[in-house]
């Protein structure tokens, strides 16, 4: 019975017994992992973390030479722009002096053209003027000859009188017609002294001074002596003069009235009629 009593209960399993610690095996691991530890740390850690300085710094010095750079590229895009802008205003200025350069040449041209101009409308103006004064001139010389030749033909078959005569005449009846006013300016001039000249195309006759000094005598006192010249330019008149007065009538006088009328024709031309006749 009892021994079935103890078939029926479990059978328990023996445990080793424990060895006991030693300490001297903790210690030498424990040098063996501290030598572990500085062997790793001196040939592993060490290198990695050298490296990995080496890297960040590396990586420090690309960021700061990519800063740099960017600094430099924005700098330099600055100086770019600066010196856009600068050679954009140097070109404005240099283009607005060249136009000045042209505008001032081209009013340089236009003076110069203009003067020049001026010079030879000058030149054709004085020229005309030459060719009218030396035409005129000519003219009044040969109508002059031609009226005095024909007069002296003319007159004594018409009044039985030589053309002298007749200016003799004329000269008198003008002295005759004159404004009393003027009258006494010649009187007065000749009481006080100024000389009476009577000046003739030809030589007088005896019988016309006499008629000239007894009409002057009449007409402006008192009477004086008389003297009396020829003077060929006057043609065909005969002209008083006493002190600054003058007084007379000659073929000249109407030749210059007429080279007036016919320069004035000249310069008017059909333009100028047509505006006087309107």
């Amino acid at each position: 019975m009892w021994s079935r009593a103890r078939a029926d209960r479990p059978v328990r399993p023996r445990l080793p017994r424990e060895a006991p610690i030693s300490w001297l095996t903790v210690l030498a691991q424990a040098v063996n992992f501290l030598i572990l530890i500085v062997l790793l740390r001196h040939f592993l850690f060490r290198p990695i973390i050298r490296i990995m300085d080496r890297r960040e710094t590396a990586l420090a010095d690309q960021m700061a030479a990519a800063a740099q750079s960017r600094a430099e590229a924005e700098q330099h895009a600055r100086e770019l722009q600066v010196a856009r802008r600068e050679l954009e205003e140097h070109r404005q200025q240099k283009r607005e002096e060249a136009e000045q350069a042209v505008e001032r040449w081209r009013e340089g041209e236009l003076n110069r053209a203009r003067a020049e101009i001026e010079r030879l409308e000058e030149r054709w103006r004085e020229g005309l003027a030459r060719d009218q004064a030396e035409l005129l001139g000519e003219l009044e010389e040969r109508v002059g000859r031609l009226v005095t030749t024909t007069m002296q033909r003319a007159l004594p078959e018409l009044t039985d009188a030589p053309l002298e005569s007749q200016a003799v005449r004329s000269f008198l009846r003008r002295l005759d017609q004159m404004d009393p006013a003027d009258r006494e300016e010649f009187a007065s001039a000749r009481a006080a002294g100024g000389a009476a000249v009577v000046q003739s195309a030809f030589d007088l006759l005896t019988e016309d001074r006499a008629r000239v000094e007894e009409t002057m005598n009449r007409l402006f006192p008192p009477a004086l002596p008389v003297r009396f010249e020829t003077a060929p330019n006057l043609i065909c008149g005969v002209t008083l003069r006493i002190g600054g007065y003058t007084a007379g009538w000659n073929l000249r006088d109407f030749l210059r009235q007429l080279e007036d009328d016919f320069t004035l024709e000249l310069r008017e031309g059909p333009a100028g009629r047509r505006e006087a006749d309107s």
